[in-house]
């Protein structure tokens, strides 16, 4: 095998290019192929953390009913049998309102308690940013939803949600 610095560079990276690397688990084989998008599919859950970028409009904002369940909006699907949500910590954002929205309400991520409250009074665009902390772990394969305490009827801002979160496996 030629020396590594002898080879030209790729200009276009795919997905489903390769990479040479060892194999600790089968020592008996030196050399083997690794697909980039299977490296990058270790460090993105391989650790057992996600993260997610949901952006809500205010259509949908103003469309949830905190009563109706079916308008809620499923930002992370049910992680199956035996698995549990656990939601990390998240950063919020009210992007470019030239209305406010009606009320002071508080968005809830999950059924039963806010881990998210930004102001949706008000204009222009704020950031608050959540840590973790508390039991912030959903029913047992349950999907990460998110309502709010009070319906709204109007305002025009962006809602926008970063989300890092694991899935806990119990069996």
């Amino acid at each position: 095998m030629a020396r590594i610095s002898t080879y030209p560079l790729d200009a276009n990276v795919q997905m489903t290019d390769t990479l040479l690397g060892s194999d600790e688990a089968n020592p008996g084989i030196a050399t083997k192929n690794f697909k980039i998008s299977d490296v990058l599919a270790l460090s993105e859950g391989g650790n057992g953390v996600y993260t997610k970028t949901v952006t809500i409009t205010p259509a949908q904002l103003v469309a949830i009913d905190p009563a109706d369940s079916a308008t809620w909006i499923e930002l992370v699907a049910a992680p199956g049998a035996n698995k549990v949500l656990h939601l990390l910590e998240s950063a919020q954002g009210l992007i470019g309102a030239t209305v406010s929205y009606s009320s002071s309400a508080s968005i809830k991520i999950g059924i039963t308690y806010p881990i998210v409250q930004p102001m949706l009074t008000g204009t222009g665009t704020e950031y608050k940013c959540i840590l973790g902390g508390g039991n912030n772990l959903m029913a047992v394969n349950t999907a990460m939803t998110l309502n709010t305490n009070v319906q709204e009827s109007t305002g025009d801002g962006t809602f926008k949600l970063y989300l890092r979160y694991r899935i806990i496996d119990l069996s």
